[in-house]
């Protein structure tokens, strides 16, 4: 399953042209388009979410409002596959078992973050530390408890260390976003709430408190290039204003 949008929306346009004659001219009537035209791809999208996330921070609230923003522009180093339900290498290529504490994960080379910095081993250990850190105090880290430690073994290769053996590690790792080290220790706590910076295929664009969050398409992204170029993820709690507003067009996923 893509962590990003990946709703295609049907949309028919009906298009009708009028051409005016000039000069006295009778202007004949244009040609009817063929039945079997396809309607124009729709190239942005606007979602309803249930309520304004409490923050951007991927690491730290259990929020699903936030999720789904932060699955487009994070992502995780296996992400978890829609038809299979397994796990699918993303911004790792493969692991081995080294013993039954002991993973090892290939990190994917090439792949840059919204600020075209590089993804390193670097990024990836500090992610893992950072979430399963008692003293940060992520509302998620219940989902990891199983994780000791993460460490780095060479500038290709990380080493996670569990406190038994996990055989649904790659799963859980299916909720571990990615952060830059360099991006989130230069931002306090109360900015990166506001913010957000990952190497997923849509890149943040601006948050307005109250209102909306929107989200670009990341022109650079290392993976299938996505369909929609933006998405405005605006927040309506009322069902009956969502629905409303999908009725009306004003929003077109509820």
């Amino acid at each position: 399953m893509k962590r990003y949008i990946s709703i295609i929306l049907i949309v028919g346009l009906m298009l009708s042209l009028v051409l005016a004659g000039c000069g006295g001219k009778k202007a004949e009537a244009p040609a009817p388009a063929p039945a079997n035209t396809p309607p124009a791809p729709k190239t942005d999208i606007v979602i309803a979410l249930q309520g304004e996330p409490s923050s951007l921070d991927t690491h730290y609230p259990d929020d699903g409002n936030m999720r789904c923003v932060t699955w487009n522009v994070f992502e995780p180093l296996y992400k978890l596959n829609g038809k299979t339900l397994e796990p699918d290498p993303c911004l790792a290529t493969a692991y081995k078992v080294v013993d039954k504490v002991t993973w090892e994960f290939t990190i994917r080379e090439g792949v840059k973050f919204h600020d075209g910095s590089a993804f390193t081993v670097d990024d990836a250990v500090y992610s893992i530390n950072r979430i399963i850190d008692p003293n940060f105090g992520s509302q998620i880290l219940s989902d990891f408890s199983t994780i000791k430690k993460a460490e780095k073994v060479d500038d290709k290769t990380l080493r996670i260390i569990t406190n038994g053996a996990d055989p649904i590690l790659l799963k859980r790792l299916t909720k571990l976003d990615m952060v830059s080290k360099k991006f989130t220790e230069g931002k306090t706590a109360d900015q990166l709430t506001l913010v957000a910076m990952g190497t997923g295929p849509y890149i943040f664009d601006k948050w307005e408190r109250g209102l909306s969050i929107t989200v670009n398409v990341n022109p650079n992204y290392w993976g299938d290039k996505p369909k929609l170029q933006k998405a405005t993820f605006r927040f309506i709690e009322e069902p009956v204003t969502r629905m409303s507003a999908l009725k009306t067009g004003e929003i077109n996923l509820a």
